[in-house]
């Protein structure tokens, strides 16, 4: 017996090597999203609770935004719910989350006299105390989120629905009026500006409102909030963009719609639908079937609204368009028990046709 110690290799002997012929491999196609058809920054508004718990909620957000607005974890209720005890729990999740998708955080909202603390609603302090928590407040939120949070609504909703002026009294029941526009005068605005770039002198600030995009309609809103603008400008304040909430319906004007773009992208500064939905049964009326026929009049909204920011907004003040929510399980509709279905998903988180729509609009 021989064994393999015995076996000789002839040094001359070329051993033969198998060659298989290649080919270039065919490039794998990138399926479109929302993120990567458009050019500038498509966001959503977002909820901590089902980001953190849903996985079919967070594995759509972060493949479908590269811009994200928390719906109310960054809001003063949530966050400074007892006098400079801030918990920045939530809003420090969520910019966690958007960090480790490439995603820029809006930051929302700063000022607004609506999601108050108890605390201050009952505050009875002079106006100099005023000042210190309206300061202390927006610097603090400011100075925390340094770096991380591009942008930040400063002010929300300041202004009269019906004649444009700030609003004051609670003209419309209790609750309605600014405690802030009470304390702090008409110029309470440009501090809450001065203020916010004062502890991030890098972030972009905004005024945010809605009812200012229906043009003719409510041209009394879009020259207030014009005004505002001029106002902090003129005080030497900085302020860097304007956002157009456009909570709208299938009867809304296009002409309105496009004619309330023009006149802000005049200001010259940057313009962000910042919380769009397009609801389809306003009335609520409890026997509304969502049917085939309202789903493509709801899609061409959609597309027609992405196309005309695209043609009407120059494109350097272009920030973005970011619906408010993104799933019509977590639309504010369904939250308050309405009958509508405002958004690109529908209730199982399924693409609707207005999600297809609206990708062409982002695109062509």
């Amino acid at each position: 017996m021989f064994g393999s110690s015995c076996i000789k290799k002839d040094p001359f002997i070329i051993p033969t090597t198998r060659f298989t012929e290649t080919t270039n491999p065919t490039p794998t196609a990138v399926t479109p999203t929302l993120r990567n058809s458009a050019s500038f920054p498509v966001g959503t508004a977002v909820d901590d609770s089902p980001m953190n718990t849903n996985k079919t909620y967070s594995t759509i957000l972060g493949n479908e935004f590269s811009s994200i607005t928390p719906e109310s974890a960054m809001k003063f209720d949530r966050v400074e719910w007892k006098q400079n005890n801030f918990d920045f729990s939530a809003g420090d999740a969520m910019v966690d989350f958007a960090l480790s998708h490439n995603q820029r955080v809006h930051g929302h909202t700063l000022v607004w006299q609506h999601a108050l603390p108890n605390w201050v609603k009952s505050f009875s302090g002079d106006s100099t105390a005023w000042e210190g928590i309206f300061k202390n407040h927006i610097t603090a939120m400011v100075s925390h989120y340094k770096g991380k949070v591009k942008s930040w609504d400063v002010v929300n909703e300041a202004i009269d629905d019906n004649d444009g002026s700030l609003t004051d009294k609670d003209k419309y029941g209790p609750g309605t009026g600014s405690l802030w526009r009470q304390h702090l005068g008409a110029n309470y605005i440009v501090r809450a500006f001065k203020y916010a770039h004062e502890a991030d002198p890098a972030s972009l600030l905004f005024y945010n409102d809605y009812g200012n995009d229906n043009g003719g309609w409510n041209d009394a809103k879009i020259k207030s909030v014009i005004s505002i603008v001029n106002s902090v400008k003129n005080a030497g304040g900085t302020i860097s963009g304007i956002g157009i909430q456009m909570h709208i319906n299938l009867t809304t004007d296009n002409k309105n719609i496009k004619e309330s773009l023009r006149q802000f992208a005049a200001t010259g500064l940057l313009i962000h639908i910042s919380e769009l939905d397009i609801s389809v049964n306003p009335s609520n009326n409890p026997l509304f079937v969502f049917s085939e026929n309202f789903k493509t009049l709801q899609a061409e909204k959609y597309q027609f609204l992405a196309k005309t920011y695209r043609e009407v907004v120059p494109k350097v003040q272009q920030f973005g368009i970011t619906t408010w929510q993104f799933s019509d399980a977590y639309s504010e509709a369904t939250l308050s028990g309405k009958n509508d279905f405002r958004l690109l998903f529908d209730m199982n988180y399924q693409k609707k046709a207005a999600y297809d729509s609206y990708l062409k609009g982002l695109m062509n």
